[in-house]
């Protein structure tokens, strides 16, 4: 993730969440309960966005067929001859479905394949997975997101794993510290006056309680570190979350 989130691609993917959130509000009776719908009006979209054009056969195969199964979406890598070709899986649901029970057979379907992330989604929620981290499910998802429910911007740094070509060269994944600061930052306005309130997690989970505990040292943090460095000289981790947590309240 680079030290600032203004660049154009940025600014582009804030922009398709807020359209699809509207979409969602105004036309989520009509697109619930089918996969088709879903999918045209909502996760293609956004894959596109994200830079995964899913009418481009050398990033997205729709429809792949495994030995394993099928998956609505495999990202590739970018080298074409590589074993195997698959970065990422995929597996749609219509809006509104709930993407528990679909879990497992998205997590076997990568890891018999060999492929490294998988991820669900029913064109609101989008949940990511690392396939062979040796951890508890809770540990080795790195992407849990509500399009409907959170703010666009907090939407579009949690989105920042699955950027094209990041999810293969792991750019976001340069250190524990930058993947902890997407869910803490994310989350830093679930309790705050404004009224807004994170997504529902499973009870089970325990990363919930535990980014709500980053977040508040977060704030500490930044908020010291801001006070006895130099006038803009704070660094760049405590500059954007002081950055974010003032346009939080300014809302």
């Amino acid at each position: 993730m680079p030290d600032t989130p203004d660049n154009p691609q940025f600014d582009n993917l804030v922009k398709v969440i807020e359209t699809l959130q509207k979409r969602i509000r105004s036309d989520g009776a009509a697109i619930r309960g089918n996969e088709l719908r879903t999918r045209t009006a909502l996760i293609d979209p956004l894959l596109y966005a994200l830079g995964w054009d899913a009418a481009n056969p050398a990033l997205v195969v729709p429809e792949y067929l495994a030995g394993g199964g099928s998956a609505d979406y495999a990202l590739l890598k970018m080298e074409r001859n590589a074993k195997p070709p698959v970065i990422a899986f995929i597996n749609a649901e219509r809006l509104g479905e709930d993407l528990r029970p679909h879990r497992a057979q998205a997590l076997n379907l990568a890891n018999i394949e060999g492929v490294r992330y998988a991820g669900l989604t029913d064109g609101d929620r989008w949940e990511l997975y690392e396939v062979f981290k040796e951890a508890p499910l809770v540990d080795r998802r790195i992407l849990n997101v509500s399009i409907a429910r959170e703010r666009p911007f907090d939407c579009a740094v949690k989105l920042q794993p699955l950027v094209w070509p990041r999810l293969e060269t792991g750019a976001v994944f340069s250190s524990e510290g930058e993947r902890l600061l997407l869910d803490r930052d994310a989350n830093l306005g679930a309790r705050d006056e404004s009224g807004w309130e994170s997504p529902d997690l499973d009870e089970s989970d325990s990363l919930y309680d535990r980014a709500l505990q980053l977040a508040a040292t977060n704030r500490q943090l930044s908020t010291s570190l801001l006070q006895h460095s130099p006038r803009g000289c704070a660094p760049p981790t405590a500059r954007r979350a002081s950055v974010r947590l003032w346009n939080w309240r300014r809302r």
